[in-house]
């Protein structure tokens, strides 16, 4: 049970980290956060 636990935490930090550094990539690329902020925009309606 604690190891299920364990595990757990380890794969949200490790989504956690890897969703902060493809964030960090798109925040350094113009065109891919208009994409995205047209997704959000779109999704909006």
């Amino acid at each position: 049970m604690e190891r299920q636990t364990a595990v757990a935490l380890h794969y949200l930090f490790f989504q956690f980290f890897f969703s902060s550094l493809f964030l960090l990539q798109c925040a350094s690329n113009p065109l891919l956060v208009e994409l995205i902020r047209g997704t959000i925009v779109a999704t909006d309606r």
